[in-house]
């Protein structure tokens, strides 16, 4: 018989069913007949960890979000005031902090916050951002609270799950399911602080009068966030999964999903006050449509 072709195999070495096997997506004979994936799952011929493959599938089921089209749109996640103090977030995490937060980014404009808690207290608080790199690539970057740059890796445009742990010692950058980065810890008990900013935002903070809403004075990203979960007890060298992720659990300080959006607002599930829309953010049921042109 001929050779199998398009990615498929006579892994049963009969030929009566020809090239029975997909070597994209069959974890026992991925990439090639035998090679197995163990605990992992195959994804385009390559063995992956599960979570990536769970995690791009919990990612599809998202379609709804804060539109953050308009420039300086955010949402405040501890009230309706620039300054906003939520002492169950704002406070010291003695045995770290982890938070995930889901999002839809158009890639058009590749400078701004994604999320920031704590402020402007730079050794005092936590935040994601999408910058540019001095290569002219795009970099996702993860700081606090701790000296140092904090950690980065390379981001695409899409709809991503992002989730951050930071402790004394240690820290990590997961993306889409991936464990992308690691490093040194705060060096000291993460401490986030009420005194230095505005609290708990998704998209670029607002703190100070200076700051308005021209985007040649302030760097902004067209983006639509969807979900962000906080907890106590990062435990950053440990393995991240999906349900730990995307549920409230123990340890969970603040949680926001799709099910509290409503309009300009945001009902959390656990913790905090509810979240405020400010300049225009409002919650629309199909980002692409609705708000984000992505590039191709």
């Amino acid at each position: 018989m001929s050779a199998c072709e398009n990615a498929r195999g006579d892994c049963n070495g009969d030929p009566a069913d020809g090239c029975e096997t997909d070597l994209t997506s069959t974890s026992t004979h991925c990439g090639a007949c035998g090679v197995s994936c163990g605990a992992g799952a195959c994804k385009e011929g390559a063995c992956v960890d599960a979570a990536v493959i769970q995690t791009a599938a919990w990612l599809d089921g998202q379609a709804g979000g804060f539109c953050h089209a308009p420039a300086g749109a955010l949402m405040n996640l501890c009230g309706d005031v620039e300054f906003c103090a939520d002492m169950g977030v704002l406070r010291a995490h003695a045995g770290g902090l982890e938070l995930d937060v889901g999002f839809d980014w158009d890639g058009v404009d590749t400078d701004g916050n994604i999320v920031d808690v704590g402020g402007d207290c730079d050794n005092q608080r936590v935040s994601l951002r999408i910058e540019k790199d001095d290569a002219g690539g795009v970099l996702l970057r993860a700081n606090g609270p701790q000296k140092g740059g904090g950690l980065a890796v390379p981001i695409l445009a899409g709809r991503h799950l992002v989730g951050y742990r930071v402790d004394e010692a240690s820290s990590a950058l997961f993306l889409d399911g991936r464990k992308v980065a690691e490093g040194p810890g705060a060096g000291a008990t993460p401490n986030l602080v009420d005194k230095c900013g505005p609290g708990f935002v998704l998209g670029h903070r607002i703190s100070y009068w200076w700051e308005d809403t021209d985007p040649k004075s302030v760097y902004y990203l067209r983006f639509a966030p969807f979900f962000a979960h906080l907890r106590d007890g990062a435990g950053p060298t440990g393995a991240w999964t999906l349900a730990g992720a995307t549920s409230p659990g123990q340890g969970t300080v603040a949680f926001f999903d799709a099910a509290g959006a409503n309009g300009s607002l945001w009902t959390p599930k656990v913790g905090a006050q509810a979240g405020v829309g400010k300049n225009g953010s409002t919650w629309v049921t199909d980002t692409r449509s609705s708000c984000l042109n992505p590039t191709p």
